[in-house]
């Protein structure tokens, strides 16, 4: 999808900036395995279905891994400081 694979979801490109480097920002903190992988050679994004192999260890890592405000400015600020 490239630059335009935003549109597909109805985000702005801005949004899905930040919700990449949100996404990106969950896979590293405590080792646990994430629900989103991200390839970046084909920039797109996977279901980790090896560590979570049904629809209810999906929904337990969703539950601990809600997005909140605070997600949004930290990852708006640091994209907004590196331009």
């Amino acid at each position: 999808m490239g630059r335009v694979g935003h549109r597909r979801w109805g985000l702005r490109y801005t949004e899905s900036v930040l919700l990449r480097a949100i996404l990106r920002g969950f896979e590293q903190p405590n080792g646990e395995p994430t629900l989103l992988i991200y390839d970046g050679a084909s920039r797109g994004w996977y279901l980790n279905f090896w560590d979570y192999p049904n629809y209810q260890a999906a929904l337990i890592w969703l539950e601990r891994h809600r997005l909140k405000a605070e997600h949004w400015r930290s990852a708006y600020a640091a994209w907004a400081g590196s331009e």
